[in-house]
Protein backbone atom coordinates (compact mmCIF):
# COMPACT_ATOMS: atom_id res chain seq x y z
CA UNK A 1 0.00 0.00 0.00
CA UNK A 2 1.40 3.40 -0.93
CA UNK A 3 1.82 6.17 1.61
CA UNK A 4 -0.81 8.89 1.78
CA UNK A 5 1.65 11.35 0.23
CA UNK A 6 2.29 9.01 -2.74
CA UNK A 7 -1.40 8.28 -3.34
CA UNK A 8 -2.70 9.76 -6.61
CA UNK A 9 -4.72 12.92 -5.89
CA UNK A 10 -7.73 12.10 -8.06
CA UNK A 11 -10.07 9.27 -7.23
CA UNK A 12 -12.14 7.71 -9.98
CA UNK A 13 -14.79 5.99 -7.85
CA UNK A 14 -16.61 6.65 -4.59
CA UNK A 15 -15.09 3.40 -3.27
CA UNK A 16 -11.57 4.80 -3.88
CA UNK A 17 -12.59 7.94 -2.00
CA UNK A 18 -13.88 5.83 0.90
CA UNK A 19 -10.62 3.88 1.00
CA UNK A 20 -8.45 6.98 1.30
CA UNK A 21 -10.87 8.43 3.85
CA UNK A 22 -10.48 5.38 6.09
CA UNK A 23 -6.67 5.56 5.75
CA UNK A 24 -6.69 9.23 6.78
CA UNK A 25 -9.04 8.59 9.70
CA UNK A 26 -6.76 5.80 10.94
CA UNK A 27 -3.71 8.06 10.57
CA UNK A 28 -5.18 11.05 12.45
CA UNK A 29 -4.63 9.70 15.99
CA UNK A 30 -0.92 9.25 15.21
CA UNK A 31 -0.41 12.95 14.45
CA UNK A 32 -3.08 14.81 16.46
CA UNK A 33 -1.65 16.13 19.73
CA UNK A 34 -4.63 18.03 21.07
CA UNK A 35 -8.31 18.62 20.36
CA UNK A 36 -10.14 21.79 21.35
CA UNK A 37 -13.94 21.70 21.29
CA UNK A 38 -15.83 24.97 20.85
CA UNK A 39 -19.59 24.80 20.35
CA UNK A 40 -20.18 22.51 17.33
CA UNK A 41 -16.56 22.58 16.18
CA UNK A 42 -13.36 20.66 16.87
CA UNK A 43 -9.94 22.17 16.29
CA UNK A 44 -7.17 19.59 15.99
CA UNK A 45 -3.52 20.48 16.55
CA UNK A 46 -0.32 18.61 15.82
CA UNK A 47 2.95 19.34 17.64
CA UNK A 48 5.92 18.00 15.70
CA UNK A 49 9.55 19.12 16.08
CA UNK A 50 8.59 22.20 18.09
CA UNK A 51 6.05 23.39 15.54
CA UNK A 52 2.31 23.46 16.14
CA UNK A 53 0.05 23.02 13.13
CA UNK A 54 -3.66 23.71 13.40
CA UNK A 55 -6.32 22.06 11.26
CA UNK A 56 -9.23 24.06 9.92
CA UNK A 57 -12.21 23.85 12.34
CA UNK A 58 -14.25 20.68 11.83
CA UNK A 59 -18.02 20.64 12.34
CA UNK A 60 -18.74 17.83 14.85
CA UNK A 61 -22.20 17.26 13.37
CA UNK A 62 -20.86 16.58 9.86
CA UNK A 63 -17.54 14.82 10.45
CA UNK A 64 -17.24 11.11 11.29
CA UNK A 65 -13.85 10.78 12.98
CA UNK A 66 -13.98 7.04 13.72
CA UNK A 67 -13.05 4.89 10.70
CA UNK A 68 -15.31 2.00 11.80
CA UNK A 69 -18.30 4.37 12.14
CA UNK A 70 -17.44 5.84 8.73
CA UNK A 71 -17.40 2.37 7.15
CA UNK A 72 -20.81 1.56 8.64
CA UNK A 73 -22.30 4.86 7.45
CA UNK A 74 -20.71 4.47 4.01
CA UNK A 75 -22.11 0.94 3.65
CA UNK A 76 -25.62 2.27 4.31
CA UNK A 77 -25.47 4.81 1.49
CA UNK A 78 -23.13 3.17 -1.02
CA UNK A 79 -24.89 1.49 -3.92
CA UNK A 80 -22.76 -0.50 -6.32
CA UNK A 81 -23.60 -0.42 -10.01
Amino acid sequence: MSSLAEDPPSKKTIAEFAGITVRVLNYLPKVVSNTLVKDDYKILTSDIAGTTKIVRPINKNLFIQNSHAFNLAFAKVHITA
